[in-house]
């Protein structure tokens, strides 16, 4: 595991760089000198537990850097390893305590901080790395928001692009990350586009928390996230051609009644998951989101029981 860098102000890039780290297991002797406040921070909001005890360790009683048994001196009470040049290596405490990064905890905290509102429940895409957590309202846009780390790599960035190909977000698709190298310049599937956690995470008062202005302010700059302009009204409504509302509801009935054989069968959770899946096939010119809302009511509607 690569030597991790000092942040004693805020405590996002320690956050991020163990995220990416090589290992989630690490030991305190691994970090640079000054890292171990934030460590203390980080265990305690339970990004960090315990690890396990380690069996060996790297010597650095000599220039070899060769790896050795620890071994445990019970008349010493203390725990050693041996080196063929330098003899018996007594160890610190730092070469035998370990922590684990809990990835999963970064994705639920994000959940609760955006905050979600139409959660999936922490959706596994790629094991480890890649999750779907939902829907956030931004302002007046809802973007659904995947979280990545480790995709730095070419195989890794592969990994991530077919696992997004069948999301299709509401308004617009961030994908947060900790990994700070991606491919800016990949175009990511279905409109999707990356944000370094480091640029929205904040630590402030004690807390760890999402900074929603230059949230707000990275989105204006994604392509297409700017509210599409208002149709000037007609000064005659008598010549409106758009179909009424009670046409709409006679062309959304096939749609109600498969949207019920997939709640039925266990392809959709609920009336808004199984609008989403067949929103674009539903007549009008209105926008994604007014179409899921409009069959899930409709479904609710024909199925109050349901």
């Amino acid at each position: 595991m690569n030597r991790l860098r000092t942040d004693t102000v805020n405590i996002v890039p320690l956050l991020c760089d163990l995220s990416e780290a090589s290992d989630e297991v690490f030991r305190e002797s691994e970090l640079e000198f000054g890292c171990h406040s934030g460590l203390q921070l980080l265990a305690d909001l339970g990004v960090i537990e315990p690890g396990p005890r380690p069996e060996t360790v790297v010597c650095n009683a000599c220039d070899a850097d060769h790896p050795a048994v620890i071994e445990f001196d019970a008349e010493r009470r203390c725990y050693f390893h041996f080196c063929p040049e330098a003899g018996t290596v007594t160890l610190e405490n730092a070469d035998l305590v370990t922590h684990r990064f809990r990835p999963e905890w970064l994705a639920d905290w994000l959940m609760r901080a955006l905050p979600i509102t139409s959660p999936l429940g922490r959706t596994g895409l790629v094991q480890g790395c890649v999750w779907h957590l939902g829907d956030a309202a931004c302002g007046d846009t809802q973007v659904t928001v995947i979280f990545a780390r480790r995709v730095s790599s070419q195989a890794a960035l592969d990994l991530l692009v077919s696992a997004l190909r069948p999301v299709h977000p509401v308004d617009k698709g961030l994908v947060v990350t900790t990994s700070p190298h991606f491919a800016r310049q990949v175009q990511l599937p279905n409109g999707f586009e990356f944000l370094d956690l480091r640029d929205i995470g904040r630590w402030v008062e004690g807390k760890l928390i999402v900074d929603r202005r230059n949230l707000y302010s990275r989105l204006q700059g994604l392509q297409g996230c700017s509210p599409p302009p208002k149709r000037p009204m007609r000064a005659v409504l008598k010549d409106r051609k758009e179909p009424s509302r009670l046409d709409w509801r006679e062309a959304d009935k096939p749609l109600i009644a498969e949207m019920h054989t997939m709640i039925l069968h266990g392809d959709a959770r609920n009336p808004t998951d199984a609008a989403r899946a067949l929103a674009r096939r539903a007549s009008g010119n209105g926008q994604q989101a007014s179409k899921v809302t409009r069959l899930a009511a409709a479904y609710i509607k024909a199925y109050p029981s349901n």
